[in-house]
């Protein structure tokens, strides 16, 4: 009899949710419940019908169909009741299925939901008939019968479907979020398509949010989205990567030549005005691309591409704007200048009356007076000759990018955009500043040009004990603190969350720019005090160097962020500067990143199996399950490179699985040689154990493989056990209940303590093959083994060594009383047709282990 209240638990959490009306819920109909479409018809003896269920231990249920139209319903554990023994006189003469029927079941149209249908049953009005299944209906017509197992079965993991879905779309607009879109669009890359991806920063958005209130920039944002869906076909992808950035996946375009024809297909659909309070609003959009694939470029170098067009195209819409106090204010030699905030743009300049009076080229030229630096005063100015009778005011048409911009000289300049917290530069600002000064840099030649990017450690540690608004002021505080450490016109931004970003000009040498960096490093991690209470931060710094690492924006850009990436993976709280060999050894991991995610469904992986012996009789008793992976190329690819990757990006979890549910298979195997008294072993990492479905799903796959739990033992190391010591005691309980066994590996070179063994249930300890290796050789070795072993036999664990190669580290461990080894010295880890062999052949005689 099936609980009734699961659907009481399952239903209200689901319902209670709340969903953006704009967000496009995946939907499960009760076509979805179907597990049977057999029916019979009214006329149908019982004789056959419990024959059909003979033939068929698989089938649950049948309908009784009379004229095409469903009469009742017959299931497999009503029909053995009622020709048991006790009701056996009732299989005597053709009686029809009708009189052992259910006249009326429980019945449901097709097309309903499934979540109304569970709301249906909830609780004590379940029917009696729902313990077996339903009939599912099309109209009047038969489609099929749902069961009660899947129904609860589509319940119970539909409110992990509605929260993968929330977390891969955004609320307010229900398009595609960054998640999905990065995700994408690494799928593309993966699969060798090509295609394009653009990025949009909606122009005007922050002025309508500050007018008019966030509801009404909400209704411009989502009227931006809807224009943007229909500027593209179904196959592509929009999708909103965060505040009025957009991005859009376009499938299947090759040619650079097709980049104008979409960008104007975007610009005609956003162009109408949009009515913001009565008022007609203009919005367009800069608009930044990049084709893919890009040869050898990886997904961060393609998304920087397109991210740093974007900025460029912004840069460039904004700068088009000449100053209407300086029009008139300065005379040279035979003409006029005007200064504008452009740099290195074709310009035409018309009079009054619309006629062309001359045509020349921005130059630089430096405002003296002022230190040099990235924010030194630079201006661009606009000389030109005035023919006979020119008058004002003078139109500048600004040409850039193979587009024309006019703006009249009296037009406002549009402000640089700060960071609202810290009052610092950001992103935005910050990029078009250091794109000016890497121009300036090959122009001048002035030292060298160095870009740090910075995040601080652990910062989420101080948000969430201290609080948001804490937070926040320690930002603030960081900020005005790389203030006072740097130049009056040096460069300082903060990019977003707790990332800032430093640009600091005429570095002399390499020297030097270390220097600046430790400078930064150090003031960083001095305490700051707040309201009476001190916090303690550090950074982690990624540098880069002009021209020594690179001569362009987005070169120097990527380096830096991939040197910042090397710093948190070495440890963070130091600086690590670009190398070209980091950037090779990340080629590397990311192309066997994308060749790792293939690897699974091209069935590249391989179980071996090393023997472990037992150490008095010299019989195996059992084998550790090991993971290859052999290449689509057929080169093998040692575990150290992948598994730590796996663990990274979360591959590990299929790949645990798949891992699991073969050495349950190899149990079978080997049970058909005779050898069903082997145990086998398999290795467990920190990344399975926090899914929070891990022990449902292991003790699903032991029940499902019908294999003895006492023949199977996980292992885990020290570290892993104890990196949440109460949910590892609470794991390791129930799978002991179920028999399992449990092994630590590596013991001795994590958490080693006499205390958590006593607390732990655990049956073995491994002792780890550094310790093996040197036995004999160095006393200390010899005593921690010794200790282990003598540990071991007071708690009645057993204890198996790894890593055995020769008779004079068997002979040592044999003598402190290690109960079993593994190792080299009997075999290597060997394939499964190869293990079974060399068991066998060991047993007769052939093998000495």
């Amino acid at each position: 009899m099936i609980d009734q209240s699961l659907v009481s638990d399952i239903l209200p959490n689901i319902d209670t949710l709340s969903f953006s009306p704009r967000l496009r819920l995946p939907v499960h109909t009760a076509k979805d419940l179907i597990v049977t479409d057999s029916w019979v018809s009214e006329k149908t003896s019982s004789e056959k019908v419990y024959r059909m269920f003979g033939q068929d231990p698989g089938l649950p249920g049948l309908a009784i169909l009379k004229n095409e139209s469903p009469i009742g319903l017959i299931f497999r554990s009503t029909l053995i009741e009622r020709f048991s023994f006790r009701y056996s006189h009732e299989l005597f003469g053709p009686k029809p299925i009708t009189e052992f029927m259910d006249p009326l079941p429980v019945t449901v149209q097709i097309s309903s939901d499934i979540d109304e249908i569970g709301k249906r049953f909830q609780g004590d009005t379940l029917p009696r008939a729902m313990d077996d299944g339903f009939l599912v209906v099309d109209g009047e017509r038969f489609a099929g019968i749902g069961t009660w197992q899947m129904l609860m079965k589509c319940l119970s993991g539909r409110r992990e479907e509605l929260f993968s879905y929330m977390a891969h779309h955004d609320p307010l607009t229900g398009l595609p979020n960054r998640i999905l879109f990065m995700s994408e669009l690494e799928r593309e890359l993966g699969e060798g398509a090509r295609g394009a991806i653009f990025y949009l920063d909606m122009d005007r958005f922050k002025e309508v949010n500050d007018k008019y209130g966030h509801q009404e920039g909400d209704r411009l944002l989502n009227e931006f989205s809807d224009r943007l869906l229909l500027s593209v076909r179904s196959q592509d992808l929009v999708a909103r990567l965060g505040g009025d950035e957009f991005g859009i996946l376009v499938r299947g375009l090759s040619q650079k030549s097709e980049i104008p024809m979409w960008i104007g297909q975007f610009m005609e659909h956003l162009k109408s005005p949009y009515k913001i309070c009565g008022c007609d609003y203009e919005i367009s959009a800069s608009i930044g691309y990049c084709l893919y694939p890009r040869g050898d470029k990886d997904l961060a170098t393609i998304l920087r591409k397109a991210d740093s067009r974007m900025y460029e195209n912004k840069r460039e819409r904004r700068a088009f704007q000449a100053q209407d106090t300086k029009l008139e204010g300065r005379n040279h030699s035979g003409g006029k200048e005007i200064v504008l905030s452009s740099h290195g743009i074709g310009a035409s300049v018309f009079d009054g009356g619309g006629n062309q009076i001359a045509s020349n080229i921005l130059w630089q030229e430096r405002v003296q007076g002022h230190e040099i630096g990235i924010l030194s005063e630079l201006e661009e100015v606009l000389r030109f000759s005035l023919p006979d009778g020119a008058s004002g005011p003078f139109r500048v048409v600004i040409s850039g990018d193979k587009r024309a911009v006019e703006r009249d000289p009296g037009d406002s300049f549009e402000g640089e955009s700060m960071d609202n917290l810290t009052g610092l530069y950001d992103r935005t600002s910050f990029y078009q500043k250091f794109f000016r000064a890497v121009t300036h840099q090959i122009t001048l030649q002035d030292g060298c040009l160095l870009l740090l990017v910075m995040d601080l450690d652990r910062f989420q540690v101080t948000n969430d004990i201290s609080g948001h608004t804490m937070g926040d002021r320690v930002l603030k505080a960081v900020s005005e603190r790389l203030l006072k450490v740097v130049r009056k016109n040096d460069l300082v931004a903060r990019l977003g969350g707790d990332e800032f970003a430093l640009a600091f000009s005429g570095i002399q040498s390499r020297k030097a720019a270390e220097k600046v960096a430790s400078e930064i490093l150090q003031s960083i991690s001095m305490p700051y005090t707040i309201d009476g209470q001190e916090y303690f931060l550090t950074a982690s710094i990624g540098a880069t160097i002009m021209p020594e690492d690179g001569e362009d924006f987005e070169t120097l850009i990527s380096n830096a962020d991939m040197a910042l990436s090397q710093s948190k993976e070495q440890g963070r709280f130091q600086v690590q500067f670009f190398s070209a060999e980091a950037r090779e050894r990340q080629t590397v991991r990311y192309s066997m990143e994308k060749r790792l995610f293939k690897a699974l469904e091209r069935n590249e992986f391989r179980l071996y199996y090393q023997p472990m012996i037992d150490m008095v009789t010299g019989r195996t008793t059992g084998a550790e399950a090991l993971i290859r992976w052999i290449g689509e190329d057929g080169t093998p690819i040692h575990p150290d490179q992948f598994i730590p990757l796996a663990e990274e990006n979360g591959m590990i979890v299929p790949i645990g699985q798949w891992v699991v549910k073969t050495a349950l298979n190899e149990l079978s195997v080997w049970r058909g040689y005779g050898l069903d008294h082997l145990r086998i072993s398999i290795n467990l990492s920190a990344r399975q154990l926090q899914e929070p479905d891990f022990l449902l799903n292991f003790l699903q796959m032991l029940s499902h493989s019908g294999e003895n739990p006492e023949q199977v033992m996980i292992e885990m190391t020290e570290t892993v056990v104890m990196r949440k010591a109460q949910e590892s005691i609470d794991l390791l309980g129930a799978l002991k209940a179920h028999r399992i066994k449990i092994a630590i590996d590596d013991f001795g070179t994590g958490y080693s303590s006499l205390s958590y063994l006593r607390r732990f249930p655990v049956d073995v300890l491994k002792i780890d093959r550094s310790f093996v290796r040197q036995i004999g050789e160095m006393g200390e070795d010899s005593e921690i083994v010794r200790l282990i072993t003598l540990l071991a036999r007071a708690l009645s664990l057993e204890v198996c060594a790894e890593g055995v190669e020769s008779e004079l580290e068997l002979s040592y461990l044999r003598e402190f009383g290690v109960g079993s080894y593994q190792g080299y010295l009997s075999s290597p880890a060997i394939p499964s047709g190869s293990f079974v062999d060399w068991v066998l052949k060991s047993r007769a005689g052939s093998i000495t282990p």
